[in-house]
Order: C-alpha cells, then sequence, then structure tokens
C-alpha cells in the first residue's frame, strides 16, 4: 500500500465514525444552509489535519507531554459539548429567513471557530492520530519527508472530504424536509451531542476520583 493510501485510510478511520462533532456539520447544513455547514466541516477538518502534522513531526513526545493533562482536556471538552447540545436542542424553530444572516463572514468564521476548538478538545482524535503516526514509523512506512508528506496529504484528503460530504448532505435535508422535521431531526442530534458531552465529563470524573484514590 502507498503512503498516500495508508495517509487516506488512516484519516477515513478517523472521522467515518460519526460522533458529536460529524452530528453539529450535519445540523449546521440543515438548520442553516450549505455554507455555514462548510465552514463548520473545515474547522473541524483543519484540526484533524493540525493534530496529524504535529504528530509527525513530534511523534510520542507531544502526547507524553499532554497525556498528564489528559483528564482535564476530557473535562473541559464535556463541557463545552454538552452546554453546546444543550443550547441547541433548546433554540425553538427556525424557518428560512435565518438563512440569509449566516452568510455573513462573521457568522461563518464563529463556524468555523466552533467545530475547530471543539476538535481540538476531542481527546480521542488526538490519541488516534499520534497513535497512528507512532504505530506506522515503528514499522517503518514514514522513512523519510516525502513519504510524511504523502501520509499527511492523504489524512487531509480523506478528513475535508469526508467533513464536506457531511455538511452537504446537512443542506439537501434543509431544501427538502418541512420545518417541522428539521427541528425535530436538529433536537435528536444535538441529543446525541448532550449525551457525548455527558459521557466525556463521567469519564473524567472518573479518571479524577481514581487518581485521587491512588494518592
Amino acid at each position: 500500500m502507498s503512503v498516500f493510501l495508508l495517509g487516506l485510510t488512516t484519516g477515513m478511520l478517523a472521522v467515518v465514525p460519526v460522533g458529536a462533532v460529524g452530528v453539529l456539520i450535519l445540523h449546521k447544513g440543515l438548520r442553516h444552509g450549505f455554507f455555514p455547514a462548510v465552514f463548520g466541516a473545515l474547522g473541524a477538518a483543519t484540526a484533524d489535519t493540525l493534530f496529524a502534522a504535529v504528530a509527525l513531526w513530534t511523534g510520542a513526545a507531544a502526547l507524553e507531554v499532554l497525556a498528564p493533562h489528559r483528564t482535564a482536556i476530557t473535562l473541559v471538552a464535556g463541557c463545552f459539548l454538552a452546554g453546546l447540545g444543550l443550547w441547541g436542542f433548546l433554540r425553538p424553530p427556525i424557518g428560512k429567513t435565518t438563512f440569509e444572516p449566516m452568510l455573513r463572514g462573521t457568522a461563518l468564521l464563529v463556524s468555523f471557530g466552533q467545530l475547530f476548538l471543539l476538535n481540538c478538545l476531542n481527546p480521542l482524535i488526538i490519541a488516534f492520530f499520534f497513535g497512528a503516526v507512532v504505530t506506522a514509523g515503528a514499522h517503518g512506512m514514514l522513512p523519510d519527508t516525502t513519504a510524511s508528506l504523502l501520509f499527511l496529504a492523504g489524512i487531509a484528503c480523506a478528513v475535508f472530504g469526508w467533513q464536506l460530504g457531511l455538511a452537504w448532505l446537512g443542506a439537501q435535508g434543509m431544501t427538502r424536509l418541512s420545518g417541522t422535521i428539521q427541528h425535530r431531526l436538529s433536537q435528536v442530534g444535538h441529543g446525541i451531542v448532550v449525551s457525548a458531552g455527558i459521557v466525556m465529563l463521567i469519564s473524567a470524573i472518573l479518571s479524577m476520583t481514581a487518581e485521587g484514590s491512588l494518592r
């Protein structure tokens, strides 16, 4: 398998399981249309690619630095995710009149930053990319800079392609589904996001409890 295809496969394995980030991208397309969802998708994919790049050029060293702070990162991410999901769940139904304002530059940048930050706080994605890079390096699959760049390019193609595909899919729902169905789907999606945040919070609390009992 070429290094590019290896990167492509690695990227797809990271993003194909649609979690909270994927649900939020779909929601943006469903509620606000294609462009807000695209900017959200670009934010999430940029974070994925950034982690892969850092992992390639730092190896296990950066992971060792982050490891002691894993519980804190999980706690912050859980709070952010649960709060964001709850805010979206409780929002009242909106019509298509809100679509145009979401095309303003500031709103699009907020959409980008929201998903970028959320993915930056995702400990599972961090651990996945560092683990994948360390494993590939240990098996001699990344012998030089050219191979590393091809590997990164494969990851970037996978994550950007998948996330943009979710944005397009969500936007299709906006044009084809009634306002009531859109709102119900939005509530289901944000319910999933809240659940993911609660799971992360419980995980962080259990980790802190375990660490305290070992002292």
